[in-house]
């Protein structure tokens, strides 16, 4: 069998220190104002709740150490004892100590602590006591900065009866950093004398008032009146010793239901002798087998239907409360589109919001309410309090409650419903969320096939600056075949206008204010042409909307999807278009032509002999006579190798060259030589290091080229990019829109763009705008950087009137 005590004394290394471990049940039991329940929560931290701690484990039990100013005082006459705390965790942030001493030989007078209104109110209780108690808390409220601590100070009193009090933990809660709660501490109880000291402990006697407190299916519950001369207290079972304890209460569990039991308890002195055994019978419930009731979070609304602008209120409670209740914490949480909450309150069973162990958080669309306050068992029907709420716009919300937590007076959750409700608000109809239209011509097409899908916007209540919409599709299923913008937009020949096609995706991007409540804007159209059998959504991304006070249009988005019938279509390559020569040397010929996404590759001859093949849309004939002319020839070939007929192009090598230049110390570069990684030649007047093993590959400034030059950068031929205002010439305060033309080389790409726009303002980006305060001419430069740190310069003088 199991047996659990009101309180525990386990022993530690040091014999005269007990380790003690505080119930706060039984120490709710001896407290008599509700008072003191407000202060015994508030000790545990000026602004954390002891709700919902766990107990630390035991290497974390700090020590308590009381501090008699006096060990024998004279009838009448008083002393002090102050209480510290010892190894305490640093960063704790609170902690309750209570100390009971013998009525009869001394009574506490008035406290001492940190914080001077709880010690108003302490005192104020000891007042209204009489003047005197035997026990009362001593909370220290503030952070715990240092291991050891001074809690504060009782006055005691002498009464006119000689005799000796120890000075008992009765209770003790310590909230640690991590908001466990510790509730057992090392503690030695001094002993103040009375008079004369007596010599002589005197022996106890036989508990009295034995009576049995409550009892459930397995367990038993007993209390008898405390005797200041018991060390400790048998509690026998049936006439076997089941249990001893230091407190005047025990519960035996482990019980079998519907049982009679003889319950004993002794005394026990200093010297170990034990008393006579008082008994008392009591027998163990009836098993229950019906199930209990469920608990519930009640949801009560004073109107299930308001007007935007009224007000009404919800209250919060519990239906019960059968093991009692130590706390709630609760949310509620509404549509803030339709109701705001407008106030709320915690209700008169509990310690209003001035309390620190009670509070009301309002945090946009929810409410948390919180208090802390012990109801005994069976309590019914319990008011948590109200929030009131107004009505904004016409529409329907959930009153959404969710339990944060609620405990019974063991510190465990209970499990409650939750009962829903809604409320109504009459009034005008919120305004429709734009969105972005998705339109597509046809839902299915066939591969080979083309349609469209224009995309606009349904409206612009505060009109429309600009838009950049991506749209991506599947491209295995479906390829982006065009794209343009619509009007009242720009057409894409302005810089304020473009359309980006980028493999799978396509960009829309365009500026042209509109009035605000322009309904059914088009954007422009995609043209989509069917690749395979299949289905691809049609997926549209908003990079930017804007109204005219640069604000983001908050917008839905369609959704569309696009089928696709039919196997994919085989196409044949046609014979390469646009053949040309791109360069000649003394040794060799260059031509390129227009790419085929249906061809496999190329074959390149040279006077109808094949040269070479390439998967490229261009090659290089090496190892040609100078001054001679060439007819090359390229044909296309399918995935079955069939081939194409011959383009044709005729080119003359260069004239052999006797000076090409200055060399430096390497050996010429020859087409016909094999050169392995890193070995350095010279041509045409510089020197060059091979970036891979190659035959043929002429040095020149190529970032794809496998050659490298070795005494710097390979230069730019042209700026990165130009900028591009919308105006040269504006009045003061008037906004100038800025956008960038890509001009980079195809084997670059910008990496970087800053902005200068000459009045001390700076930005970056492809697309900014600005606007200048006062009249002047200004010099508006962009500055490009590509991926190997290489800058180009644009500028534009504007002129401000």
């Amino acid at each position: 069998m199991e047996s659990e005590t009101a309180s525990e004394e386990t022993p530690t290394m040091n014999d005269d220190t007990t380790t003690h471990a505080t119930d706060e049940k039984d120490a709710e039991d001896r407290t008599p104002t509700s008072r003191r329940t407000f202060i015994k929560a508030a000790g545990a931290s000026a602004g954390a709740l002891t709700l919902g701690a766990s107990a630390a484990s035991a290497q974390d039990v700090p020590t308590i150490v009381t501090e008699l100013a006096d060990e024998q005082v004279d009838p009448g006459e008083t002393t002090t004892a102050t209480v510290s705390l010892e190894d305490a965790p640093v960063g704790s942030a609170g902690v309750n100590v209570t100390l009971e001493v013998d009525p009869d030989v001394a009574l506490i007078t008035e406290v001492d602590i940190n914080n001077s209104l709880l010690e108003i109110e302490l005192n104020d209780e000891i007042e209204e006591a009489g003047g005197g108690v035997d026990s009362i808390l001593l909370p220290r409220i503030a952070d715990i900065e240092e291991s050891e601590v001074e809690v504060g100070t009782y006055h005691i009193e002498a009464q006119e009866e000689e005799g000796e009090t120890t000075l008992e933990l009765d209770e003790f809660a310590l909230t640690d950093p991590d908001s466990d709660v510790i509730r057992e501490a090392n503690y030695d109880a001094p002993t103040l004398t009375v008079g004369e000291p007596d010599d002589e402990p005197s022996p106890p006697s036989t508990p009295t008032d034995l009576e049995v407190v409550s009892t459930s299916e397995s367990s038993i519950e007993v209390d008898w009146s405390a005797d200041a001369n018991a060390a400790s207290y048998n509690v026998y079972l049936d006439g076997s010793l089941e249990d001893e304890t230091s407190s005047a209460g025990a519960t035996l569990s482990g019980l079998e239901a519907d049982t009679e039991y003889e319950i004993g308890v002794s005394a026990v002195g200093d010297d170990g002798d034990e008393t006579d055994t008082e008994t008392v019978t009591a027998t163990t419930d009836e098993e229950d087998d019906e199930p209990p009731e469920t608990t519930t979070v009640t949801v009560d609304l004073a109107d299930n239907e308001i007007e935007s602008g009224e007000t009404t209120t919800v209250d919060l409670g519990l239906s019960e409360a059968p093991d009692g209740l130590l706390g709630f914490t609760v949310d509620l949480t509404i549509d803030d589109s339709v109701v705001s909450i407008a106030d709320a309150d915690i209700s008169d069973t509990f310690p209003d919001t001035s309390e620190p162990i009670s509070y009301v958080d309002i945090d946009g669309d929810t409410v948390r309410l919180s208090a802390i306050e012990p109801l005994d068992p069976g309590t019914t029907d319990i008011d948590f309090g109200h929030v009131e709420l107004e009505g904004e716009d016409a529409g329907e919300t959930d009153i959404d409650v969710e339990i944060v937590r609620i405990e019974d007076l063991d510190d465990e959750d209970i499990e409650a419903d939750v009962e829903s409700a809604t409320l109504s608000v009459d009034g005008e109809e919120p305004p429709e969320t734009p969105t972005i239209t998705v339109d597509p011509a046809d839902d299915e097409i066939d591969t080979g096939d083309t349609t469209t899908v224009d995309l606009g916007l349904s409206e612009a209540p505060d009109g429309l600056l600009g838009f950049t919409v991506d749209l991506t599709v599947d491209d295995s299923v479906a390829s982006i075949a065009d794209a343009d913008i619509s009007e009242p937009f720009p057409d894409t020949s302005e810089p304020i206008s473009y359309v980006d096609i980028d493999g799978d995706t396509v960009r829309l991007s365009a500026i042209e204010p509109l009035d605000p409540g322009t309904t059914d804007i088009d954007f422009g159209y995609v043209e989509l042409e069917g690749e395979a059998g299949g289905e691809t959504d049609l997926d549209v991304e908003i990079v930017r909307i804007e109204d005219l006070d640069d604000e983001d249009i908050d917008a839905d988005v369609e959704s569309a999807t696009l089928s696709v019938d039919g196997e994919p279509v085989d196409e044949s390559p046609v014979v390469p278009e646009d053949l040309d020569v791109a360069e000649t040397t003394e040794s060799s010929i260059e031509v390129s032509w227009s790419a085929d996404a249906n061809a496999a590759s190329f074959n390149v001859y040279v006077d109808g002999t094949l040269d070479s093949d390439t998967t490229t849309s261009s090659a290089t004939v090496t190892g040609l006579d100078d001054d001679t002319e060439y007819e090359v020839g390229v044909s296309a070939v399918d995935d079955d190798g069939d081939e194409t007929d011959t383009a044709t192009v005729t080119a003359t090598t260069d004239e052999d060259d006797p000076d090409p230049g200055e060399p430096g110390d390497y050996s010429e570069w020859e087409s016909d030589v094999l050169y392995e990684e890193g070995e350095r030649v010279s041509w045409e007047g510089e020197d060059w290091e091979a970036k891979w093993t190659n035959q043929g590959q002429e040095p020149e400034y190529d970032i794809n080229g496998a050659w490298e030059p070795l005494d710097g950068e390979i230069p730019l031929e042209d700026d990165l990019a130009e900028l591009e205002p919308s105006s040269t010439s504006v009045s003061a305060g008037d906004r100038l829109e800025f956008s960038v033309t890509d001009t980079s080389p195809n084997d670059a790409w910008i990496a970087s763009l800053e902005w200068d726009f000459g009045d001390g303002t700076t930005a970056s980006g492809w697309w900014n705008d600005h606007t200048y305060d006062s009249s002047g001419t200004y010099t508006v430069t962009l500055t490009a950087t590509d991926q190997l740190d290489r800058q180009s310069t644009d500028e534009v003088e504007i002129t401000v009137s």
